[in-house]
């Protein structure tokens, strides 16, 4: 002690105090919560970028799929530019009933055995000069049209009141619906005689569908064939079913088109349905290729009697042109109807077997984030850490938020 009464030498006090011999520390309630703060804070982060993801991210994703579409589109609308690669094999002659849904869903036309000349699926006649083919509203006369294998393209779709300008493709998966509107493969193509169905997104990947709900009767709806032939449909009724009336879908003996997506927007509880008639009168044919070189096959000469009793006259007998009428068979065995149905009810629901990529993506991400800790930890520099592990980070993430996204209702 000094002179004043205070210690001469200063007094060391252990903070915080430490625990008696024998009693258990406590617990450093602060430190615990600020923990827990820091997670929840990053998981709502995350979040939030997933948000940001489905809106914006899965939207750029959609418009390069387009643009790249539409360079394929107008390469193939080129006469001559189908090649086998892009095609599935067409129905043969001889075709018996049972034959593949394939020929109606692509338009082709299954030819019976027997029959002379080629026909079209448009009405248009065949050279024998016999039949043609049943009649589609649209007259094309290019004969049999190009087959289209799932995920490429097949039409161009126009709706001029909700500013949707987007090339359709042949499917309504999962994959297919990612890059725009999808046809039912199982469902005839527009301008033919049926029920041609498309599907598209209301709320991601671009959305193409958001704003169906605001289509009326009368309004205008442009679809251009792979062969060149446009067809104008007009608006005539909208409704919203639950996803099982697959009737909407279902064949009608007169060409319509049927526009489907989720309904409300960003839920995917019940569907929401686009009737529209075909325009005869605004529709225009596919222009009619250049004439080939090829010599004609030479007519069939049969003898039949004189009608003088004479010599005997020569006819030219023509052999009428027909199609397969037996209901179309998917690959599986089931009907048409049946698979467009389950496309309807089923066919845009989440992939269970994203699973493993979200599992192998997310320890991906937690490492990444570690190992930033660790670098931060190990220099005393938290800045280092995260300038070394951002780049890595926002990759791995991105993936991480694709395979998320396949576990989720798509809502189209």
């Amino acid at each position: 002690m000094d002179d004043d009464g205070y210690p001469s030498e200063p007094i060391e006090i252990d903070w915080p105090p430490r625990p008696l011999d024998g009693a258990r520390p406590g617990v450093d309630w602060r430190r615990l919560v600020g923990g827990l703060g820091r997670v929840l804070i990053a998981c709502g982060l995350l979040l939030f970028g997933f948000v940001a993801y489905q809106l914006w991210g899965t939207s750029i994703q959609q418009a390069r799929s387009q643009d790249q579409l539409q360079d394929r589109f107008e390469a193939l609308l080129r006469p001559g530019s189908t090649t086998a690669a892009d095609a599935t094999p067409a129905t043969t002659a001889g075709a018996t009933p049972g034959t593949t849904s394939a020929a109606r869903a692509t338009g082709t036309t299954a030819v019976a055995a027997g029959a002379a000349g080629p026909t079209t699926t448009d009405g248009a006649p065949s050279s024998a000069g016999g039949s043609s083919a049943p009649p589609s509203a649209g007259g094309s006369a290019t004969g049999v049209l190009p087959p289209v294998r799932e995920g490429q393209p097949m039409a161009r779709l126009v709706i001029p009141r909700i500013g949707v300008d987007q090339v359709v493709i042949s499917g309504v998966e999962l994959e297919d619906l990612k890059k725009g509107p999808g046809h039912y493969p199982d469902t005839p193509l527009p301008g033919q005689i049926g029920n041609a169905a498309i599907a598209g997104h209301r709320s991601t990947f671009g959305a193409p569908f958001a704003r169906v709900d605001e289509l009326q009767a009368g309004d205008e709806i442009q679809v251009t064939r792979l062969d060149g032939a446009r067809f104008v449909y007009r608006v005539t009724d909208s409704r919203v079913v639950e996803p099982t009336e697959v009737s909407v879908i279902a064949d009608t003996p007169d060409p319509i088109l049927t526009l489907t997506s989720c309904w409300p927007k960003w839920s995917a509880d019940k569907r929401i349905v686009i009737r529209a008639a075909l325009d005869r009168t605004a529709s225009a044919p596919a222009t009619p290729p250049p004439p080939t070189t090829a010599a004609p096959a030479p007519a069939t000469p049969s003898t039949a009697p004189a009608a003088s009793g004479g010599d005997p006259a020569t006819v030219t007998a023509t052999v009428p042109a027909t199609t397969a009428t037996a209901t179309p068979v998917a690959a599986d065995g089931t009907t048409s109807a049946t698979a467009a149905g389950d496309a309807f009810q089923q066919g845009w629901w989440s992939d269970d077997r994203a699973w493993g990529d979200v599992m192998a993506w997310g320890s991906t991400l937690a490492g990444v984030a570690l190992a930033a800790w660790w670098l931060s930890r190990r220099v005393r520099r938290n800045w280092v850490g995260a300038a070394v592990g951002i780049g890595p980070f926002v990759v791995v993430l991105y993936f991480f938020y694709e395979n998320a996204a396949r576990l989720l209702p798509p809502n189209i």
